[in-house]
């Protein structure tokens, strides 16, 4: 995940820091670009794990979490697809 908790503060992982700093590198198409590619990465990947999820959980809350938040991310994901296609 992009920030967890750790000893009370909000911290980016070491991978998400990288791709940070990228990003603040960029400007103007440059940035639009390297952004919605990031976004498309992490999208497809959530909506993967999302779905492996709803097939394996045994929870009932984790899976109804799953099944609720699964169409909004693939919403955005479809949004990314369609900004790529202009």
């Amino acid at each position: 995940f992009l920030i967890k908790l750790e000893s009370n503060l909000l911290t980016i992982s070491a991978d998400k820091k990288d791709g940070l700093k990228s990003l603040e590198e960029k400007n103007g198409e440059a940035f639009d670009e390297k952004f919605c590619k990031m976004m498309k990465i992490d999208h497809e990947r959530d909506v993967k794990d999302f779905t492996a999820a709803i097939e394996k959980l045994k929870d009932s809350k984790a899976k109804t979490f799953a099944v609720s938040n699964l169409p909004v991310i693939q919403m955005h994901l479809d949004g990314i697809n369609e900004l790529k296609k202009k």
